[in-house]
């Protein structure tokens, strides 16, 4: 179809009803629009804009949820000439404020909305600067509900349908971000055109193809890329309200499959979402055969989700060949790289110390410490030019790192009304900066980050969404909820990393997380994050992009201040024993070599480095002094987690009194045979686990440790003492605490549960060894003694086997829905024993259950 505005692509279709739009509004509740009635229906808005005193060239502020009627105003604009304005629609702060924004930045505009969103506006602005411009907003607000009526086409001959040239602007797209000062893409009918031409043969689009899209239509791909798209191509259109694909997102699919979508718009953040709450079903209930792309882009794209994705679908039907990564920009109108049809994921896996500009990527291996998963996002299409160069436009050769730069007739001319902001990003050649960084291969561009939320730390390139990706593998971390932020330290003069984590729970019960992540990441990269940040919800635009610039901004404002204030002080005490006893000559050692690394005289016993500057830098050089004086005792993340000169000490302290005790039993017990081996396994019931870990959340602590804490009182019991020793694996993979609990003075189960969730951790400096110490760690076990231990199975490393080293062994488990407890009796221990632990056990946990469910009731 060769076209040279908008409006000559869906006036042909006046009088057609062959094709058109589904339109999801619920679960049950859907109907069908034809090309011809869009016309029509939009003609007749039209008719009322115009006897509105709306003109060619007037800006309409759209502010409407329903896509049906979003569609009908948009194209009433189209087809009037009339300049759109989409705006996302949201009640929060930031989106009320980024309207008036927009408002002041235009021309004498116009505003069509609901009701109840007009009294927002008004609600929002009294009493605030912005209630000035509430008088003309009120004189310029047109209401949805009179100006849509989505089956009335009889105004539609009345409309004046405009005539304008390539060069017109047909809607302004301003940034999907809620934050800073907003920024207009003006395109034009020849961008939008261009680009969805070239979209359509990129696709390989033919006339069996059908789009099946939920993304907000204020966003370019859902706008673009899911509703004029396929217009363009005259194929059919299943539209998804946002909101209902965000309360049920398993119906993404399954609708998908039922209309056999050819084509689904999406983010990464959509397939994880879509993971999370997916429940099998029966092949014959979903078949994605027909599904030939799954178009993924507008943020960062991880291999490692779309291999999730592929692992659950394809049973279904869905082709590895089906994913489609591609590369866009609203600057591009919408799309500026889209690799061959049937590419599929196409995976780059490059060391991440070589990220700067202008560096030669360096490939690696899928085991290497440094490696970064990127992804190919194909060619540049048609009519759009793409360079990979230096900030002087030198162009560099494939492999190179550098700006991604595009030019094209899909390439806006700049920001509506912002000089300054157009004048940044073009370049003194003609090409626009796109501000992402990334390198060619043959012609194919793989994407590396942002030049704007690209963090440098010590000249070293840090990019976000690695971070992120690295620290959803810390458990209770889901991708999306973590943010990743450079800011500059004031008082140091360098860039640090800051690292924020949406958190509802208690203050209290963050630290174990924070201290997790740090670890994580510093194991990981080497990096050290500079402060870990609890908020409710990480902030991010209608598409899923995190807004990390609005986090740093916030961050230097002093937003999180005291929440930052609060947590250290709950860490500090934490940290600080009861009673600080005097400099020991290792401490005073330790303390001397802290003060001289750092340059800080006045550092004391009890000081947290990460007050003074302990960047990942000097953390190594720490590492190595240390190393020196105490030799194959330290490894590099102890100092991160234990951050002071007296951690430090006791650490070493603690290593060397680590050691295997052991409880004595009554000889009865005993089998002269020495019994090899005795194996049991319980499963937990779904209501049983349910129950535990309602009561462990809402406690603190952890689910592992409430099951641990069951044989204490058993095993002190056949014992005939008042207490019992336990090695705990619970915490650190590979790191088992010895606790020693005095099981008569606790009358309270809960009491005993949290005595040992507290000290099976490590962070509060208990005697511990490793696991591979485990040979020559000291057996202080009794000869008539037994040696136990409990752990979780995701922790244990495969050698040497527990069942050598103890008598009892009780493992946790947890593999997939199913929890439970595995036991293995070996030794000296006798059947009697045995029996007698087991059927204990099962009493305590039902005991423990009906004690929890009576708590509740």
């Amino acid at each position: 179809m060769q076209s040279s505005h908008l409006i000559a692509l869906i006036q042909p279709y006046e009088n057609d009803h062959q094709n058109g739009l589904t339109f999801l509004k619920t679960g049950n509740h859907e109907h069908n629009v034809s090309y011809g009635q869009l016309y029509r229906r939009s003609s007749a808005v039209l008719a009322k804009l115009q006897q509105a005193g709306l003109k060619a060239g007037d800006q309409l502020i759209l502010q409407i949820e329903d896509n049906e009627k979003f569609l009908y105003v948009f194209w009433a604009c189209i087809l009037g000439g009339i300049v759109a304005v989409p705006v996302t629609v949201g009640n929060n702060h930031e989106h009320n404020l980024k309207l008036f924004k927009i408002w002041a930045m235009l021309d004498q505009p116009y505003l069509v909305a609901y009701r109840d969103r007009v009294d927002t506006l008004r609600t929002f602005s009294a009493g605030r600067p912005e209630e000035a411009a509430m008088p003309q907003m009120m004189q310029s607000t047109l209401y949805a509900e009179e100006l849509v009526d989505e089956r009335d086409e009889s105004l539609s001959s009345q409309a004046v349908i405009a005539s304008p040239s390539e060069k017109d602007t047909a809607f302004i797209q301003f940034s999907s971000g809620s934050t800073g000062e907003p920024k207009g893409v003006v395109l034009s009918h020849e961008n939008l055109i261009a680009n969805l031409r070239a979209i359509s043969i990129a696709f390989e689009t033919t006339p069996n193809d059908s789009v099946f899209g939920w993304m907000p239509l204020t966003h370019d791909m859902g706008l673009i890329g899911c509703h004029l798209y396929p217009l363009y191509a005259n194929i059919n259109q299943i539209s998804m309200q946002t909101w209902l694909f965000i309360r049920r997102p398993a119906l993404w699919f399954q609708k998908a499959a039922e209309y056999r979508a050819t084509i689904l718009f999406a983010t990464n953040f959509a397939y994880k979402f879509f993971l999370s709450s997916f429940k099998p079903a029966g092949k014959d209930q979903m078949d994605l055969r027909s599904a030939r792309l799954l178009v993924t882009g507008a943020e960062p794209i991880s291999p490692d989700i779309e291999r999730d994705l592929l692992s659950v679908l394809q049973p279904y039907g869905l082709s590895e060949r089906a994913i489609c990564n591609v590369y866009g920009l609203a600057e591009a109108t919408v799309g500026a790289a889209i690799p061959k049809v049937k590419s599929g994921l196409i995976e780059f896996l490059v060391d991440r110390r070589y990220l700067n500009i202008g560096n030669k990527i360096r490939e690696c291996t899928q085991g290497d410490q440094h490696v970064l998963k990127l992804v190919d996002v194909g060619e540049a299409i048609e009519d759009c030019e793409i360079r990979i160069a230096d900030v002087d436009g030198l162009v560099f050769e494939d492999d190179i790192i550098g700006h991604i730069q595009i030019r094209g007739k899909n390439v806006t001319k700049g920001y509506y009304k912002n000089p300054q902001a157009t004048n940044k990003v073009m370049t003194s050649d003609g090409w626009l900066d796109t501000g992402d960084l990334g390198f060619m291969r043959k012609g194919r561009l793989v994407i590396t980050g942002r030049v704007k939320e690209l963090i440098i730390i010590q000249g070293q390139n840090i990019y976000p969404h690695d971070i992120e990706r690295l620290a959803t593998e810390v458990d209770g971390i889901q991708l999306g909820d973590v943010a990743a932020v450079g800011s500059l330290n004031q008082e140091r003069h360098e860039e640090e990393l800051l690292l924020f984590i949406a958190y509802t729970k208690a203050l209290e019960q963050f630290a174990p997380l924070a201290l997790e992540v740090r670890k994580h990441i510093l194991e990981a990269t080497g990096l050290v994050v500079s402060k870990v940040i609890p908020i409710r919800k990480v902030p991010k635009t209608t598409s899923g992009k995190i807004q990390r610039i609005q986090l740093a901004d916030r961050w230097s404002s002093g937003e999180f201040d005291d929440i930052y204030r609060r947590l250290s002080q709950e860490d500090d005490h934490a940290l600080l024993p009861a009673n600080a006893e005097t400099e020991t000559e290792t401490e005073k050692t330790i303390l001397a070599i802290c003060r001289e690394l750092l340059g800080a005289r006045n550092l004391s016993l009890h000081d947290n480095f990460k007050d003074y500057g302990m960047s990942s830098m000097l953390l190594s050089k720490l590492f190595e002094r240390l190393n020196e004086h105490y030799p194959g005792k330290l490894k590099l993340t102890d100092i991160f987690s234990y951050p002071t000169a007296y951690q430090i000490a006791r650490l070493q302290q603690n290593k060397k009194e680590a050691a295997i005790e052991g409880i004595e039993v009554p000889i009865e017990y005993c089998d002269p045979n020495r019994m090899t081996f005795k194996k049991y396994e319980m499963v937990l019931t779904e209501e049983t686990q349910a129950c535990f870990q309602h009561y462990a959340t809402a406690e603190g602590i952890s689910v592992h440790a409430l099951l641990a804490t069951v044989p204490a009182p058993i095993l002190s019991g056949l014992a005939q003492q008042d207490h019992c020793i336990l090695h705990m694996m619970l915490e650190e993979e590979g790191v088992v605490v010895p606790v020693s609990i005095p099981v008569a003075q606790f009358s309270d189960y809960t009491e005993l549960c949290t005595f040992v969730n507290r000290l099976s951790k490590r962070k509060d400096l208990s005697s511990f060894f490793e696991w591979s110490e485990l040979e020559v760690v000291p057996n202080q076990a009794p000869a008539n003694a037994i040696r136990v231990l409990i752990y979780r199975r995701s922790l244990m490393p495969r050698t040497p086997k527990p069942s050598q080293y103890f008598e009892i062994v009780v493992e946790l488990f947890e593999e997939g829905e199913r929890m439970g407890v595995y036991m293995e009796f070996n030794r000296m221990l006798g059947e009697p024993f045995a029996a007698s632990f087991v059927q204990n056990m099962s009493n305590a946990l039902q005991a423990l259950e009906d004690s929890l469910l009576a708590k509740e009731s």
